[in-house]
């Protein structure tokens, strides 16, 4: 079942597709109350969200017959769940310090950034090649698949365009 922009489920908005792959379809959703990301959609129906209570410990996955899963990472401090664009990998915020990867058909995941405070809002670029996120206000990036160190989005390269509205 395809999405269009502007479909409404409960609060949330569909905004755009961000690819498809491993979960389906995956859909970037906003909620119309606080005007930012809620959660991640697969059009397989699987829902990636965090609850909404101050700290929470897990990342949640939620079927189309409406059972939760808690996702395979340990208890700790998670925001910000975000799908790959090809549906196989998620990216979460960990304690405002840095960004781990879940890889969703192996149950495995790894710290994809080092620890420094004010790492926060991962985004995927389009291809799911590297992600975007910032440290206190300084745009960064990373390669996807850990490889590499952390650096500035320099300015210049035109590939930044494919987080501006994100």
């Amino acid at each position: 079942m395809a999405l269009t922009s502007g479909t409404k489920l409960g609060p949330y908005e569909i905004r755009s597709p961000l690819g498809a792959g491993g979960m389906g379809e995956v859909y970037r959703a906003t909620d119309s109350k606080l005007g930012r990301l809620g959660f991640q959609l697969s059009s397989t129906g699987d829902l990636i969200y965090v609850p909404a209570v101050f700290g929470s410990k897990r990342v949640m996955s939620v079927g189309r017959d409406g059972s939760e899963l808690a996702l395979n990472l340990p208890p700790d401090r998670y925001s910000a769940p975000r799908l790959s664009p090809n549906g196989r990998t998620l990216l979460v915020e960990s304690q405002g310090s840095y960004i781990e990867t879940l890889d969703l058909a192996r149950g495995t995941h790894a710290k994809l950034t080092a620890s420094a405070l004010g790492t926060s809002f991962p985004v995927w670029t389009s291809d799911g090649a590297q992600v975007v996120f910032r440290r206190f206000n300084v745009p960064f990036w990373t390669a996807a698949d850990g490889s590499g160190k952390a650096s500035p989005v320099p300015w210049t390269d035109q590939r930044l365009s494919v987080v501006a509205g994100a």
